[in-house]
């Protein structure tokens, strides 16, 4: 939760070696034009240009559209900051223990330690997270990008300013003690989130599903914070992911949050009668 693609015959893009097997799933709706593609993705760390396999890029060039969560090309740094900033007139260094301060400034060196005291501990964690992980371009880009240099349409499900609100509802409490326990144990979570990402990259639903609450991927289910940010979000975007299905042909690349589990979308749409398949 606190973390925030296709060779076009072989030369837009170079695919990866097919080592990774995707969390894909193929979608047919009756009466649809063409079979749509669910992709499960991972947010950081694991780059879609290198390590994605042809089964992906494939179905991206068979695709007409892109359905993604948020454009996250084109966000307003000072809106951002506004919207992650503290309430009123709370600063981070004072709600931390000291010693949870010190080594969080230590850890973030490049980040102006004026900057860290305004912001939520979210907004923190996620800024640390990336530190913790190969600094590669994100799935989420590399598809956006890919679907602009192929014309594709775009279809998003949320604003980015609401993926934002989301995380503020997390009650403070509950965000400092993430925040506080990724900093005293941030070896410890970069461990995690290896095997977190060598299990996603072996296309192992199971494992990764399991592994993500303890990796800080993904809220516990059951918990007010999955509520919030996972279960009721992807129950917001699913009229929009049916008719998108409905009309066939469309990539839909969301993170595997939403696609896994008894409230993810393989299993939600199931239930609602299209066929959905595991790509190998």
């Amino acid at each position: 939760m606190r973390c925030f693609l296709l060779a076009l015959s072989l030369c837009v893009v170079s695919c990866g070696d097919d080592a990774v097997s995707p969390l894909m799933w193929r979608v047919e709706a009756q009466g649809a034009s063409a079979p749509s593609y669910l992709l499960g993705t991972i947010h950081i760390g694991v780059s879609a240009r290198d390590e994605l396999p042809s089964s992906v890029w494939d179905a991206f060039a068979r695709s007409s559209s892109l359905v993604e969560e948020a454009e996250i090309r084109f966000i307003d740094q000072q809106e951002y900051l506004q919207l992650a900033a503290l309430p009123g007139s709370d600063t981070l260094d004072a709600l931390l223990p000291a010693p949870i301060w010190t080594q969080l400034v230590a850890l973030l060196s490049n980040v102006p330690q004026a900057r860290l005291r305004s912001l939520r501990p979210w907004a923190v964690s996620s800024a640390l997270y990336n530190t913790l992980v190969p600094a590669v371009e994100g799935m989420d880009l590399t598809l956006l990008n890919e679907a602009d240099n192929t014309q594709k349409s775009l279809v998003l499900l949320e604003p980015w300013q609401d993926q934002v609100k989301a995380l503020n509802q997390v009650a403070l409490k509950d965000d400092l003690a993430g925040l506080e326990d990724l900093v005293a144990n941030h070896a410890l979570y970069r461990d995690r989130l290896a095997d977190l990402m060598d299990r996603y990259r072996a296309g192992d639903a199971d494992e990764v599903w399991r592994l993500a609450p303890d990796a800080g991927a993904v809220a516990p289910t059951g918990t007010p914070a999955f509520d919030t940010f996972i279960r009721k979000r992807t129950q917001a975007w699913l009229p929009t992911v049916q008719q998108q299905i409905d009309g066939g042909g469309a990539f839909i690349a969301v993170g595997f949050g939403h696609v896994l589990g008894s409230d993810g979308l393989v299993q939600v749409l199931q239930s609602k009668g299209y066929t959905v398949t595991r790509v190998e």
